[in-house]
């Protein structure tokens, strides 16, 4: 899978708010995880294959789909999370909070 940050922002943005504040809050979380010091390298690559994996333009579930587009990329998201959330602190959390409220609020977010 290929991940880029640049793609990785321009993806959050596409998404569709419907698809769910669900899905961008694990992506945040994942990427706040991927930028953090000390995080070991196996969960590094893991994030970089589902948030590549999120940013593919072909997948299972085809992301145009309503509904069910993204349950394939949350179910990556939600069983990796479910394996490394003992990484996750209170301001990582806090971080991809305030970045999911600035997406929603105006969709520029961006690094």
């Amino acid at each position: 899978m290929h991940y880029s940050d640049a793609d990785f922002w321009t993806k959050l943005r596409v998404i569709p708010r419907s698809a769910g504040r669900i899905l961008l809050l694990k992506a945040l979380l994942l990427r706040e995880l991927l930028v953090s010091p000390g995080v070991p390298i196996w969960v590094r690559a893991a994030i970089l294959g589902v948030l590549g994996y999120l940013i593919l333009p072909l997948d299972a579930v085809p992301d145009v789909l309503p509904v069910v587009g993204y349950a394939d990329d949350v179910a990556a998201m939600t069983a990796l999370l479910g394996n490394v959330n003992y990484l996750v602190s209170d301001d990582m959390r806090g971080r991809a909070e305030q970045r999911l409220t600035r997406l929603l609020g105006d969709g520029k977010e961006s690094p």
